[in-house]
């Protein structure tokens, strides 16, 4: 199991604001009226910052278009189209309840560079470290066949990308919660224990939970 980290808690709780907000109130004309979804799909652009990166990318197209124009009529060598050396994906999500019913559905994070597919599950392995899995998708698309144990420097390379990237984009990574199948340190009142977002205590014989973090459920 894994405990939330507070970047994962923020983005949670401003994701259920604007939901509360924005989309609640117009639940029943969105998805039975004539209600378009469109403008509220602009407004959480716009909350989420997605329409900047959508601009700044648009924008960095239109630049090197008009590079591309400019040496052809100089009659120099355009510059070439980047092309990116890598793929990544950041999978923060899953557990091993849901993997139970769709496999490979673990908090991962993966690169993809030629025929090279590493893929690291996070605190997978039976002692709690990350489990990395490494196929050749040119020879085996379907990754039947993990070859890590067989090709140690090839997992090594790629585990350093898979650290930059992470680095890079200061991607949120899930940490395991070594706690959650413990017993308490500490009986909470009437044998009751408290998240870490909650105080209990017995008053005049009645149960009091008190918040005391940010989550309301």
């Amino acid at each position: 199991m894994y405990d939330w980290s507070d970047e994962q808690k923020m983005l949670r709780d401003a994701v259920r604001q604007f939901i509360e907000k924005e989309v609640v109130p117009l639940q029943e004309d969105l998805e039975h009226g004539d209600l378009p979804p469109y403008d509220v799909l602009r407004k959480m652009f716009s909350t989420f910052g997605m329409d900047v990166a959508a601009r700044e990318g648009f924008k960095k197209r239109i630049e090197f278009e008009r590079l591309v124009e400019d040496a052809k009529a100089k009659g120099e060598t355009p510059p070439e189209k980047p092309v990116r050396d890598a793929v990544y994906v950041h999978f923060p999500h899953g557990s091993e309840t849901q993997e139970v019913g769709i496999p490979g559905f673990w908090p991962a994070t993966w690169v993809r560079k030629g025929d090279w597919k590493l893929i690291r599950f996070y605190a997978k392995n039976d002692n709690g470290t990350d489990r990395l899995e490494l196929y050749n998708l040119k020879d085996d698309v379907g990754e039947t066949k993990d070859l890590a144990a067989e090709k140690p420097t090839v997992v090594s390379e790629f585990a350093g990308l898979i650290d930059a990237f992470l680095k890079d984009t200061e991607a949120v990574v899930p940490k395991a919660n070594r706690g959650f199948d413990k017993p308490p340190a500490a009986v909470g009142a009437a044998g009751w224990t408290p998240s870490k977002d909650a105080a209990v205590a017995t008053k005049d014989g009645i149960l009091v939970i008190t918040s005391t973090g940010g989550d309301p459920y």
